[in-house]
């Protein structure tokens, strides 16, 4: 249950990282897109080792992996 509670935190987040990506004006994006970046990165890592751990089907896995990666796009799209 961790990991899906984690999973939707995560995956939460990224929508309201995405939409603040999707209003912000030009010269915010200089300074928003590779501190966003770095902190997606380990997010992404951290959910990848916490998914790992828990030994789910691989099909399962690459869904929850597929949510996450979709959330920052559709939260830009939202923005």
């Amino acid at each position: 249950i961790s990991a899906y509670v984690l999973e939707f935190g995560l995956a939460a987040h990224s929508i309201i990282i995405g939409v603040t990506l999707g209003v912000a004006g030009r010269k915010e994006l200089a300074t928003l897109i590779p501190a966003l970046c770095v902190h997606q990165f380990f997010e992404g890592f951290a959910l990848g080792a916490r998914l790992a751990d828990v030994g789910f089907a691989r099909i399962t896995e690459y869904i929850l992996a597929g949510i996450y990666s979709l959330s920052a796009p559709m939260g830009i799209a939202i923005g």
